[in-house]
């Protein structure tokens, strides 16, 4: 895993909230996947994708985990069956990590 800290700077993105057990995070996932598939309005070779968690799993009990997944958009989305909400994350310093898989 390479880890480096970054300067962020503000970017629309919409997201599909996981309210649920981690265990059941892949369905989530599964249905943001489709989203970004059908809609072509955050396609995954160009928009930026985010997991952005709000508690820990191993604190929290399972039906009180919140994460979101995000992608990164140019504009507004109509609505529709798969992502919740749009929202401006501010410009901020964050860590990220890049997750290489051992070949």
């Amino acid at each position: 895993m390479d880890v480096e800290i970054i300067n962020f700077s503000e970017q629309k993105v919409t997201a599909l909230a996981h309210y649920d057990a981690p265990k059941l995070h892949h369905q989530t996932s599964m249905k943001f996947m489709a989203w970004r598939k059908t809609s072509k309005l955050s396609p995954i070779k160009t928009s930026n994708t985010y997991g952005i968690p709000y508690s820990d799993p191993n604190i929290v009990k399972a039906e009180d985990f919140h994460f979101d997944l995000s992608g990164a958009i140019k504009a507004d989305i109509p609505e529709n069956d798969y992502v919740n909400f749009i929202h401006d994350v501010p410009e901020h310093k964050l860590i990220t990590d890049i997750y290489l898989p051992i070949k």
